[in-house]
């Protein structure tokens, strides 16, 4: 039993001791509450008298300049927040004084002592700066998407890749990928503008830049050209670079396609062994040269899942995220439980398997549930849907509704709904287990 309100209660009559006069005395004064520092109202009476387009223009300020500390806390901004604010500044003015938007970005990066390349990563996070400002307050939208588009636009001019290929990337997924941030960033240019990124696309992608020709074939692919997205895809592929930098592209650019992910789709459209030769080779390239977890999870379609080689390239996609891939190792060993002997008659597979097999008795199962686990950690709802099954086999009725609740949560921000199906189903499940929920006595 705790000693705790043995020891408080008698402490309670010391501390409400009588009053003394004096104390009786300044209760009886006026209190001035609330008080404010002095110059507090001049701030407030001056921000009074701002028009809506300047107070618009300090609320941005604010803003950009507390998303660019956090962005050089995460190592994602060439310069520090205040330079960078400096540089937008200088951008802004010579863009007002009409100067060459190549000629503004080339004197920026030589004042600052930067990279070109390096003020694209500035442009990028712009796009991203959340608005956050007093919802009483009327104020114009913000000026962070239009400052953006016109720092991109120049860096275009001035043959920067990246700022090249983002303005082209919203423009190719705006239409039917489902992005949203792509559709936003597209209405930001004119149809002019669009048209002189792509001739600046091709200008890279004929001095050997390999993204740009990549982009230029999924254009000229999606035209109905498939001989020359075909000619690109595979130049491409011939001439892309092995080495992995982990921030190139910047983070929060859109996505972009290898040259092997598109050739090998390519190819496979095609439908022939000849075909379908090259889109494993092109797989093979992405996956055992540069070790990319996509190019893993389509060339294990090669394979099927009694092989090694299907185990090897499935472990290798999902231990780099690919999500997909963590899905259908959950089934493997799923399937792996329900029929060992089937799996365990391969003498490789047996090898592969043993560290699962050989451990306890539901090892298998549990590694195929955390594999769900790792997929739904993802938003993958599909793996949701495995887990809220698996714990109702359980017995454990409310861990299957926090399953299904998270199924029929919202998608990932600026993404449209993937399985909206499976979202039905999940709703209709709910509904029906609280309908059958039992009335308290």
């Amino acid at each position: 039993m705790s000693l705790l309100p043995a020891i408080c209660r008698p402490a309670k009559p010391v501390l409400r001791a009588g009053s003394c006069v004096f104390c009786y005395f300044r209760a009886s004064q006026p209190v001035r509450r609330y008080a404010v520092p002095r110059g507090y109202a001049v701030r407030k009476a001056v921000q009074s008298r701002k028009t809506p387009q300047e107070l618009r223009i300090d609320t941005d300020k604010r803003n950009r300049s507390a998303f660019f500390r956090l962005m050089k806390m995460e190592a994602l901004l060439p310069l520090g927040p205040l330079q960078a604010d400096e540089l937008i500044d200088d951008f802004l003015a010579a863009h007002k004084d009409r100067v060459d938007p190549a000629t503004n970005v080339r004197q920026l990066a030589k004042k600052y002592k930067r990279l070109v390349g390096d003020i694209t990563y500035i442009a990028i996070p712009l796009l991203q700066v959340p608005d956050v400002k007093n919802p009483n307050a009327r104020l114009p939208p913000s000026q962070h998407p239009m400052i953006a588009s016109r720092l991109l636009l120049a860096l275009s001019a001035a043959k920067d890749s990246l700022a090249t290929l983002q303005i082209l990337a919203a423009v190719y997924h705006s239409s039917n990928d489902g992005i949203r941030p792509a559709r936003d960033i597209a209405r930001l240019f004119s149809a002019a503008e669009v048209n002189e990124c792509k001739e600046m696309m091709e200008k890279l992608a004929e001095e050997g830049d390999t993204a740009a020709m990549t982009l230029h074939g999924q254009f000229l692919e999606r035209a109905g050209q498939t001989g020359p997205a075909k000619y690109w895809y595979e130049r491409a592929v011939e001439k892309c670079d092995t080495t992995f930098d982990p921030k190139y592209p910047h983070p929060m650019a859109l996505p972009r396609e290898q040259p092997w992910i598109a050739l090998a789709d390519l190819m496979l459209s095609e439908n022939t062994p000849e075909a379908r030769a090259k889109a494993k080779a092109a797989l093979e390239k992405g996956a055992l040269e540069i070790g990319d977890p996509l190019a893993y999870y389509k060339l294990a379609s090669f394979e099927n899942g009694m092989t090694p080689n299907w185990h090897t390239y499935m472990n290798k996609a999902a231990a780099s995220g690919h999500l997909e891939a963590t899905y259908k190792l959950g089934h493997y060993y799923m399937d792996v439980n329900a029929d060992p002997a089937s799996f365990l008659n391969n003498s490789q597979l047996k090898k592969a398997l043993k560290f699962a097999t050989s451990w306890r008795p539901g090892s298998v199962q549990t590694l195929a549930k955390e594999w769900f686990r790792i997929a739904a950690s993802g938003g993958h709802k599909p793996a949701m849907m495995e887990l809220a099954e698996m714990s109702k086999s359980e017995g454990d009725e409310e861990g299957a509704k926090n399953w299904l609740r998270n199924i029929t949560g919202p998608p990932r921000a600026g993404h449209t709904e993937e399985w909206p199906k499976l979202v039905e189903e999940a709703s209709r499940r709910l509904a029906g287990l609280r309908i059958a929920r039992p009335k308290p006595a």
